[in-house]
């Protein structure tokens, strides 16, 4: 564990991290495939010396051969 993770697991009194993925893949023809989705994460601290958030948003697209 990192001394960064270790310090803020020992700051956390209630830390909310929340993770949403939907993801598709489409195969065109037997090598080539398209895909896409979309994450969001979200993560929360709320103790006596800070009250912090971050809702985060990703969408991506892919292209992918078999070989």
């Amino acid at each position: 564990m990192s001394k960064w993770v270790a310090m803020l697991n020992e700051r956390a009194s209630k830390c909310i991290i929340s993770l949403i993925v939907m993801e598709f893949t489409y195969d065109l023809n037997i090598n080539w495939n398209l895909g896409g989705g979309y994450w969001t994460l979200e993560r929360g601290v709320d103790n006596d010396d800070v009250y912090n958030s971050a809702w985060l948003h990703y969408a991506f697209l892919s292209l992918g051969y078999r070989f």
